[in-house]
């Protein structure tokens, strides 16, 4: 009894390729491109998962809007000041790869050395041992739960983060950084997208060439600006905020 060949790891080559094909693959990775080889590799790089007023959704990536996002993280990462030979460490659930993978793509474009981890309690030691270790350039996406892992196993946040460059972190972590007496960016994950705050009193900045964000009644709502594999149409967010313009472009002051 055949078997139709599956499609797996090796850049959407079927399990049945043969050694030719998976030679012209020279090592491709499949999160870097599609498939330069095989013609009927599918279009599609992942299932996301974004976080709405409703609860979560999971909805279709093409590899088309991975390559859409590539732009504003080269940006963001601009921002933060990563370069060459700089070390970056992304914490992040993997249900959020879609929105941060642009962000390691780019970083390895530019030649940073790049680490992740969970965001929990229990893989807090992971980040401590980098930092420790590590002259880190950037964190991105530390939470609440994270510090505690710290804190609980007696390490002091002044002292663990004291050398980072740059710190990006959610909610209450932030504020917990500042009483520490450090200087983090925000990080707001809106749905489908996250959104940076650098803390200069101009708004955080998020892709509006390839996102529209609406305040209704206080309540931000999120659709596409650009066609996707999966359209949001006034989707609402569970994050409350408004709209303004800073420096001549759409910027978001958040309601906490």
């Amino acid at each position: 009894m055949s078997t139709a060949p599956h499609y797996g790891l090796i850049g959407g080559a079927p399990s049945d390729a043969s050694a030719e094909t998976l030679r012209a693959l020279e090592g491709y990775n499949r999160g870097h491109r599609k498939n330069p080889v095989v013609a009927c590799a599918s279009d599609m790089w992942a299932v996301g998962c974004a976080e709405t007023a409703e609860g979560p959704v999971d909805y279709p990536v093409s590899w088309t809007d991975i390559e859409s996002d590539e732009a504003w993280a080269k940006e963001m990462l601009d921002l933060a000041g990563v370069g060459r030979g700089d070390f970056a460490f992304f914490s992040y659930i993997y249900s959020r790869s879609a929105h941060t993978w642009p962000w390691l793509k780019m970083g390895f474009e530019r030649g940073a050395r790049l680490a992740t981890g969970m965001p929990t309690q229990w893989d807090a030691y992971r980040l401590e041992m980098y930092c420790r270790l590590f002259a880190v350039k950037l964190v991105f996406g530390l939470t609440p739960e994270a510090l505690d892992g710290l804190e609980g196993a007696g390490h002091r946040l002044s002292e663990v983060f004291g050398k980072v460059e740059r710190i990006i972190a959610v909610g209450e972590a932030w504020r917990r950084l500042r009483e520490a007496g450090l200087a983090p960016w925000k990080l707001h994950w809106l749905g489908p997208i996250v959104a940076i705050d650098p803390c200069d009193g101009a708004g955080a900045r998020f892709d509006y060439k390839q996102w529209t964000l609406e305040g209704d009644g206080g309540r931000l709502t999120i659709s596409n600006a650009l066609p996707r594999a999966c359209a949001f149409t006034r989707t609402p967010l569970a994050a409350k905020g408004r709209i303004g313009v800073a420096d001549g472009e759409p910027r978001l002051f958040m309601e906490e």
